[in-house]
């Protein structure tokens, strides 16, 4: 199977759904469908998407690097349809010391979602894809807000 194949396919495998149970104003939280051995991979585009902080759908609670994983923690109004994130780099680095990598997240719902229940999920991402081979750590931001900072110190 080829690298890009192995890829998409790894970023397909982290699909995050959600119930509504009637109520519109709850808030739950869901536990990640991924184990950690199955993280979804970030996957790498010429052309990463760029979204305005405006015109985001969900709010990134939390970002931080744990061994290889990227931990988000998202949340977003639904509870009807299915939600799926993607991680997406660019394929290049900010250069600065330690290197970073601007990851974007793309939020997929499968149909409009009427629902107004607040979803609260824990995403995790194969850090590994982005390594910076002339360093051994890497600063991963996420593009939407440059603030939400997280270090990856390979291996570890």
């Amino acid at each position: 199977m080829k690298r890009s194949e192995l890829l998409i396919s790894l970023s397909l495998m982290l699909f995050l759904s959600c119930k509504n149970n009637g109520s519109n104003s709850s808030s739950t939280t869901k536990t990640p469908k991924a184990a950690p051995s199955k993280l979804a991979a970030i996957s790498i585009k010429a052309d990463a998407i760029t979204v305005d902080a405006k015109e985001l759908d969900f709010q990134v609670q939390s970002w931080e690097a744990l061994h290889d994983t990227l931990r988000v923690v998202v949340r977003y109004s639904g509870g009807c349809a299915e939600h799926t994130f993607n991680a997406i780099f660019s394929g290049g680095w900010l250069k600065s010391m330690p290197p970073a990598a601007l990851i974007n997240l793309e939020h997929i719902r499968s149909k409009e979602d009427p629902c107004r229940e607040m979803i609260k999920d824990t995403l995790l991402f194969d850090l590994t894809t982005v390594c910076y081979t002339a360093s051994k750590e890497l600063n991963v931001k996420w593009a939407s807000d440059p603030n939400k900072v997280a270090k990856y110190v390979y291996g570890n």
